[in-house]
């Protein structure tokens, strides 16, 4: 089996690009997007921190999208 590195490591990039969604309504979202936050710019390129899952995902330059919150936040993004 053959390992293909990552697309921002095979681009030359030092971190993915990532779109947070969170469901900021609920108070454990909020606090732990407040714990998490100093991590996600530190590990990668944040391109948006959407708090109403309105991100349409246009950005072909997107590698992930960390979504916080429960089964229907998932769902929901």
């Amino acid at each position: 089996m053959q390992h293909t590195p990552a697309r921002w490591i095979h681009e030359g990039r030092r971190k993915p690009n990532i779109a947070v969604l969170l469901a900021s309504q609920k108070a454990r979202v909020s606090e732990a997007f407040e714990k998490l936050q100093g991590a996600f710019h530190e590990h990668a390129n944040v391109i948006v921190i959407d708090r109403d899952f309105s991100y349409d995902f246009a950005d072909p330059d997107l590698d992930f999208a960390v979504v916080l919150g429960g089964d229907g936040s998932i769902l929901q993004a």
